[in-house]
């Protein structure tokens, strides 16, 4: 796609990284104040061996790619 438009940042979570990832330019919508989304389906467990894994890979944004954290989080941390 030449451009995908994800509006609800702040309510998706890295799921969406998946459509973001089709396009040649992503334009990210999305609002600070509204509530992240929440991991209430995975367990604590699960959250906790993602983290790890990330964690070991040394990937520079390992807090904003956990299940609580949103997309709008990951742009503004990334490119704001």
């Amino acid at each position: 796609f030449d451009l995908v438009v994800l509006d609800e940042a702040s309510q998706s979570n890295v799921t969406a990284l998946l459509a973001l990832l089709r396009g040649t330019r992503v334009l990210v919508v999305g609002d600070q104040k509204q509530v992240s989304p929440t991991a209430a389906f995975i367990s604590e467990d699960r959250v906790r061996e993602l983290k790890t894994s990330l964690l070991r890979s040394r990937h520079p944004y390992v807090e904003q790619l956990l299940p609580e954290r949103s997309i709008f989080d990951l742009a503004q941390t990334c490119y704001a």
